[in-house]
């Protein structure tokens, strides 16, 4: 296609090899993005389905695939949730953008590896050898995750704190810690009193702004 179409000869040069490789890898990914924007579909993630969707990450025997299969994971879905901020356009925008991206360097990097692999003269072997290891991934029993893992929790642990500093204001949740104090001093100091001094406090006005503050506290 692209020797009879594009008229490019295939003179034996890192720049027509660089050229080629491109348009091709463009083609492709594109291709790719738009048939994962029409044909594939993910969901918006709340920090309830991100807690959920982190765990079940493909697992390995060997721990350093493992760890590496773990975060590869948490990656995807952690851009899963932050696009979902951007609502359902935006998320489905910032998908596009980020497949085609992201397969267009894949493809590039694929392409260029054979085709110095197509240039030397055990390409046959090499060929084969990849042929039997993309055969093998359909035999291999796929092992996920099932349980929440240390790491994990600290990680949501903190986004459920980031996720409340933000939802709420910083001075109003400073003021509301200072009116808790202040209860729990007045607190205290009733347990000083006497019965007779608790009898009188428990009719005043004063309790019954202690009572309406710690109410509101407890909403």
């Amino acid at each position: 296609f692209l020797k009879k179409e594009l008229h490019l000869q295939f003179v034996d040069n890192a720049y027509n090899d660089f050229r080629i490789v491109v348009i091709a890898s463009f083609f492709t990914a594109l291709f790719y993005a738009f048939y994962g924007l029409f044909f594939t579909y993910n969901e918006l993630l709340n920090l309830e389905l991100f807690s959920r969707k982190i765990i079940a990450y493909k697992s390995a025997s060997f721990v350093y695939f493992d760890f590496l299969s773990e975060f590869l994971h948490f990656v995807s879905n952690l851009k899963f949730f932050i696009f979902s901020y951007f609502g359902y356009l935006g998320f489905r925008a910032l998908n596009f953008i980020f497949d085609f991206f992201n397969f267009f360097m894949f493809c590039s990097l694929l392409a260029f590896v054979f085709n110095f692999v197509l240039k030397i003269k055990i390409k046959i072997i090499v060929l084969f050898l990849c042929f039997i290891m993309v055969l093998g991934n359909y035999f291999l029993k796929e092992q996920r995750n099932n349980a929440l893992k240390s790491e994990q929790e600290q990680i949501l642990l903190w986004m459920n704190n980031f996720n409340f500093l933000k939802d709420n204001n910083l001075s109003l949740i400073q003021k509301e810690k200072d009116l808790f104090e202040k209860d729990l001093k007045d607190l205290r100091e009733i347990f000083k009193k006497n019965a007779f001094e608790i009898g009188i406090w428990w009719f005043s006005k004063e309790k019954e702004d202690l009572e309406k503050r710690i109410n509101e506290s407890l909403k």
